[in-house]
């Protein structure tokens, strides 16, 4: 029941928070590995739902706000959303040592101040500094961003084990595909309601369940221009809010049992 705890709640956002609220709850490390392979294999399968979902929506009677490019003029959007920009040795040297000054002091923070999980002190610092500061605007902080994105997934990637996943018990990878499928129908069914872009429901769930990564590829590979950056900030406040719900969430059904 603690295991499904832990995977249920720090589904939240995706993988980043499974490992924030693991961390947070102490969760046993040769469970985790099924956990995060679990939550890597569902996330794979609902990424390729929802890349196809906009040639079925329609038909379903969602409306379309936003043109959809044909291949080649996505190709070119996509060449030209990603092409070189001028990156200064002060600008990077800017970023790197906010990146390092925020991770020091949230485990200061942690240590001195209040025992939270120091991954919600850096993604509460890293906000208030985003809003209150120029520092997105500096030339190469997307692709610094990204290229730690990519880090951190390849180092993901080294704690994925089938086995682990085998011994911890396939419903682990059931029970995320369930929450995945009461999450889409909830979402469809609500925006539908509310009438609300089958574009923007799309980029919503993706940046849900993989973040400010998956999110704006999907923008781009569309030609939904005006959602890529859309993407990319739902998908930051899904990282930064959820870590909050699940770990609090955890904590709550973890006190009422």
């Amino acid at each position: 029941m603690a295991s499904s705890r832990d995977f249920y709640f720090g589904s939240n956002g995706g993988t980043v928070n499974n490992i924030i609220t693991g961390n947070a709850l102490g969760t046993d490390p040769d469970f985790f590995g099924g956990i995060l392979t679990a939550a890597m294999v569902g996330f794979t399968i609902y990424l390729f739902f929802i890349f196809s979902a906009p040639s079925w929506m329609k038909k379903l009677g969602f409306k379309s706000e936003y043109e959809t490019l044909d291949k080649k003029e996505a190709e070119e959007f996509y060449n030209n959303y990603w092409k070189e920009k001028s990156i200064s040795l002060n600008g990077i040297t800017a970023i790197i040592s906010v990146a390092v000054i925020v991770t020091a002091a949230s485990i200061y923070l942690k240590a001195n101040v209040l025992d939270m999980p120091a991954e919600v002190y850096v993604a509460t610092l890293t906000l208030i500094i985003a809003n209150i500061t120029k520092i997105g605007d500096i030339n190469g902080s997307e692709e610094i961003g990204s290229y730690g994105f990519h880090l951190f997934f390849a180092s993901l990637g080294g704690m994925i084990s089938i086995t682990a996943l085998v011994k911890a018990g396939p419903m682990l990878l059931v029970m995320y595909l369930v929450s995945l499928i009461i999450l889409a129908v909830i979402v469809f069914f609500v925006s539908k309601k509310m009438n609300i872009s089958l574009e923007a429901i799309c980029i919503a769930s993706n940046a849900g369940v993989g973040g400010p990564t998956t999110a704006p590829v999907m923008a781009v590979a569309f030609g939904w221009k005006q959602l890529v950056l859309t993407g990319v900030v739902l998908g930051i406040f899904g990282y930064s809010f959820a870590s909050y719900i699940g770990i609090g969430a955890a904590y709550l059904i973890k006190f009422i049992m």
